[in-house]
């Protein structure tokens, strides 16, 4: 055991000053207190209190009368102690207090670990608190306080419990709250005198067959404990008023408890208890049961035959049924309060008397106005306190799928109307959080000659009744399935993870008329590089865990992932999945078109002031620049310091900042005289991984001011009810820009509630979301430069969906300048792409009325016309001819007009011509007749410069528009 060196006691008997400030207090007492605090500090402890107030006034302290008043108890409280004090172990000068033969109670709170052997001095003591320590022993000689009656060891962190049994007169107990302590010791049960014993919030598991023992036992906690059962021999505490035994692990309770004659107050919640031993009705002084987060799977017969309970509650069980009318067969005054929130119960209230029901909480049951139609007014006028609300769902939930034009009637089924109810029919479109609007009164729902687009949804009832206040009922939902859509899978679309490492999928679904948990979900396996481990994380959400199967193996993978939902509609996800090396790579970043800033001009009202120029532009850099590993908005980038310090000396705003998930990079020039203006900066971009990648962006305040993209007209587009999907359009097709080719701008779509829309490549792609039904909705288009958002025009298109029309026909021929017709060109614009047959003609059938630009795509020919516009075409034509003219080569000339070089090169050519004819147009196709993104930069009226963007060694070809003319030349693109 451990031990500290006793200490030198010294008594201050004659300081005036002293006694002085204990004028109310015994001398002999306060002068014991002040030696005390003195000899405590020589183990360096701090003044336990403020020596120059009254000993009342230390908070430490109680008293007994008459005065001069004794000390009865002192509490060592950190808390109390001014200023506040923790020690690790208590000194052996604690026996000082040996000396004040009133000093009845010692408490010490002081977070000690350490109790000395002195404390066994303190032979008068009656109550000794150690709660809330760090005590995991005590000494011997604590078994000398023979007049000890309560010993509080709570929180402190003892395994076991010593030997107490010298502690004969001890009448109250409590180890609670020492996690570590797992039974108790026999020498407890030697202590006949207890009345109370708290055991709960420990490790314990049993309580022995020798708590019979304790015949005077009048309290026992044992909540928290690990206790699977109770001994038999517990009914033996006949003396036993209250018993504690919540959350526990218990499951029955022996017929002994039927013994406990005394019993008033008993506590069983949060354990796994489903019946209640009938003997409990012996129990006639019990006023209070608890049985709250049990597994009772009907309300307990025998609490209602107990007529002395007041209380009882039972919240949280999975109780159904009726609560039995015996409960209530009560004389009054004698009243109860009830408890059973959160359960199944449901039927007909029957009390004959309602004045004995002081609290009824039933809500989140299954019970219905009909259920308290002939209590509700007696109760509510004798004041109990009632909660009704909410109540489970009424009804069963149903699903109708309706043919078009049927008549469709439903209500609430399986249910007790009541006389004088209200009814209230509400309606979402879907289940996907839809805001409710209001349909109807009635007590059916009526739907008459059904219309799938219209009345489609998912309807619910509200049902009120004016003798029941705010109790309200809401009915299942009834899913009356209309336009029925496929699931949409939500998720990423790709995942990209290093080798040594596994990737974390995360994907989830919603539709329209299915619950998420009842999609049916389809997930492969493995791929062909990839092992997938389907890890459902609820009923709503998937995980999808992916390792890899080859050490050896880089590169990309796809995992498709379908759902279906109750209809048999199913959506395909594929997302792409991609493992790297373990080597980093740095942020790659395409070459950044020229920035033309937008101008805007400031004139001054007053005399006093100067006009101002103000240029500007901002830039989303997601466009640009891609990395291995990092999405955009993990990437770091910043401006070169010596160009940041350059800036900074001149009018130039220039800095770039995160935007949700993106860089924007930011221009601001201003200027007192309108002017033009080029110059260049160097952005560095880095990655988490330490990769690092400089480029530069140029800027330019041109002679013309830079202009939004300017949108010709687009034609109304137009399908036949049931297609799935309008004709691709080409929107690049319609647009024009001052400084940029079409193919250097962005487009995005914003469509009206009736149709899908997405923009890839300048190729607009529309779905109608209803394709079963006729109607007209419009598509907003928007095109910016790249580099200034604030450079951006718009368009409204109109998409309509018609009843089959008359159908018209639609050909022409392809040949060359010399009459020899050519197979295989493909034609765009029309609703499907065609190609031209052995003998170069082409037809199709299209609707009346269609609209659009029909034009002929090859590598290896040029076309006079470029295209044919056709609007609103009312009638068949079978002219719609065009001539060839074959590409030249990379060393040819057309008419001596053009050159470039070098070419073959690296990507950057050099256009010179000596004809003095605008050039209207110049862009650059692939084999295929894809667009290149490609940068045109004019160095004198005949001479440009033509740098393609990042494209493969491989044949191009350049055209150029003249007047009337398309002229083509190949350019060879090397290494």
């Amino acid at each position: 055991m451990k031990r500290i060196v006793g200490c030198f006691v010294t008594l201050f008997t004659t300081s005036n000053f002293l006694l002085a400030q204990i004028a109310s207090t015994d001398p002999h007492d306060s002068t014991v207190l002040a030696n005390f605090n003195v000899e405590i500090q020589k183990y360096g402890w701090p003044s336990l209190w403020d020596e120059t107030k009254y000993v009342a006034q230390w908070g430490v302290a109680s008293f007994d009368g008459p005065q001069p008043y004794h000390i009865s108890g002192l509490n060592l409280n950190a808390e109390v102690l001014t200023p506040s004090f923790t020690a690790d172990n208590l000194p052996p000068c604690i026996n000082i207090l040996k000396d004040i033969p009133t000093l009845k109670s010692l408490g010490i709170n002081l977070g000690i670990s350490y109790l000395p052997p002195e404390i066994g001095e303190l032979s008068n003591i009656t109550t000794l608190g150690l709660a809330h320590n760090k005590l995991d022993e005590l000494p011997e000689e604590l078994s000398n306080l023979t007049n000890l009656e309560v010993l509080l060891l709570t929180g402190n962190q003892f395994s076991e419990i010593p030997d107490l049994t010298g502690l004969t007169g001890l009448k109250y107990l409590s180890v609670s709250s020492n996690s570590f302590l797992a039974e108790l010791p026999s020498s407890v049960f030697s202590l006949t005198n207890l009345e109370t014993l708290n055991i709960g919030y420990t490790a314990i598991t049993s309580i022995p067959e020798e708590i019979k023992n304790l015949a005077n036992l009048k309290y026992l906690g044992a909540n928290a404990c690990k206790l699977t059962q109770l001994p038999g021999s517990i009914g033996n505490l006949k003396k036993l008023e209250s018993l504690q035994i919540g959350y526990n692990d218990l499951t029955s309770l022996p017929a002994a408890v039927g013994g406990l004659e005394s019993l008033v107050d008993l506590n069983l919640a949060g354990n796994k208890i489903q019946t209640l031993p009938e003997t409990l009705s012996q129990l006639t002084k019990l006023s209070g049961i608890i049985f709250d987060n049990n597994l009772f799977t009907a309300f307990p017969s025998v609490i209602a035959s107990i007529k002395s309970l007041t209380v009882i509650r039972g919240e949280y069980n999975r109780m159904q049924g009726s609560i039995p009318d015996e409960l209530w067969n009560r004389t009054y005054p004698n009243r109860v309060q009830l408890w059973v929130r959160n359960n199944q119960l449901s039927g007909k209230l029957t009390i004959p008397d309602t004045r004995v029901v002081h609290t009824l909480y039933i809500s989140d049951n299954k019970f219905v106005f009909s259920d308290l139609n002939d209590v509700y007014p007696g109760l509510k006028s004798n004041g109990a306190y009632m909660e009704l609300s909410p109540q489970a769902r009424i009804g069963t939930a149903r699903t109708f799928i309706p043919e078009s034009g049927e008549d469709v009637s439903f209500g609430i089924d399986n249910y007790s109307h009541l006389t004088s109810s209200v009814y209230t029919w509400y309606r979402s479109a879907t289940l996907n959080g839809d805001l409710p609007e209001f349909i109807s009164n009635q007590q059916m729902m009526q739907l008459t000659h059904f219309d799938p687009a219209k009345d489609g949804g998912v309807y619910y009832c509200r049902v009120t009744h004016p003798a029941f206040g705010n109790w309200e009922l809401t009915s299942h939902v009834v899913r009356v399935i209309g336009t029925n859509r496929p699931p949409v899978i939500s998720g990423n679309d790709a995942v990209i993870f290093r080798k040594g490492q596994h990737a974390n999928l995360l994907l989830s679904a919603t539709d329209d008329f299915t619950y998420p948990e009842n999609l049916l979900w389809s997930v492969p396996s493995s791929t062909a590089h990839f092992l997938v481990t389907d890890n459902a994380v609820n009923g709503i959400q998937k995980e999808l865990i992916i390792t890899p199967t080859d050490p050896l193996w880089t590169g990309t993978d796809t995992v498709t992932v379908s759902t279906t939902d109750e209809q048999g509609n199913t959506t395909f996800k594929s997302v792409s999945v991609t493992l790297l090396s373990e080597t980093n790579q740095p942020p790659k970043v395409a070459p950044v078109p020229v920035v033309y800033l937008k101008e805007e001009f400031f004139q001054c009202d007053s005399e006093e002031c100067n006009p101002v120029w103000f240029w500007s532009s901002d830039i989303f850099l997601k466009a640009f620049i891609t990395d291995d590993f990092d999405a955009i908005n993990k990437l770091q980038i910043t401006i070169d310091e010596v160009d940041a310090d350059r800036f900074a000396e001149e009018e130039f705003i220039i800095y770039v900042s995160p935007y949700e998930n993106d860089w924007m990079l930011s221009f601001v020039i201003i200027k007192a005289s309108d002017t033009t203006f080029s110059d260049s900066f160097t952005l560095w971009v880095s990655d988490t991984e330490g990769g690092i990648t400089p480029f530069e962006v140029i800027f330019n305040l041109p002679d013309v001011g830079n202009q939004p993209p300017s949108i010709s007209a687009i034609p109304e587009q137009q399908i036949v009810r049931g297609e799935q999907r309008f004709p691709p359009l080409n929107l690049n097709s319609y647009v024009q820009d001052d400084y940029f080719h079409p193919s250097q701008l962005e487009w995005i779509a914003f469509p009206n509630t009736g149709l899908d829309a997405t923009v890839k490549d300048s190729i607009a792609y529309v779905s109608p979301r209803i394709p079963d039904t006729s109607y007209v909705d419009t598509v907003t288009y928007r095109v910016r430069e790249r580099t200034n958002v604030y450079m951006e025009s718009s368009i409204d298109v109109i998409y309509r969906i018609v009843d089959a029309p008359e159908e018209i026909y639609l050909s022409g021929m392809v040949r060359t300048a010399e009459e020899q017709p050519l197979e295989g060109i493909i034609l765009q614009g029309f609703p499907t792409e065609i190609k031209t047959d052995a003998f170069g003609q082409f037809n199709i059938q299209v609707n009346k009325g269609w609209s659009g630009t029909v034009t002929p795509v090859s590598g290896l020919y040029s076309f006079a016309p470029p295209s044919i516009d056709l609007e609103n075409t009312e009638a068949g034509r079978s002219d719609l001819n065009f001539t060839a003219r074959s590409m030249v080569t990379a060393a040819e000339h057309i008419d001596g007009s053009f050159s470039i070089y070098p070419n073959p090169g690296n990507g950057i050519f050099y256009l010179q011509w000596s004809s003095y004819n605008d050039i209207q147009d110049l862009s650059v196709l692939n084999s295929l007749g894809m667009t290149v993104p490609s940068q045109v930069t004019s160095l004198s009226a005949q001479r440009h410069r033509i740098e393609l963007g990042t494209v493969s060694p491989g044949v191009y070809f350049l055209h150029i528009k003249t007047g009337d003319t398309m002229d083509v030349i190949k350019l060879i693109v090397t290494q």
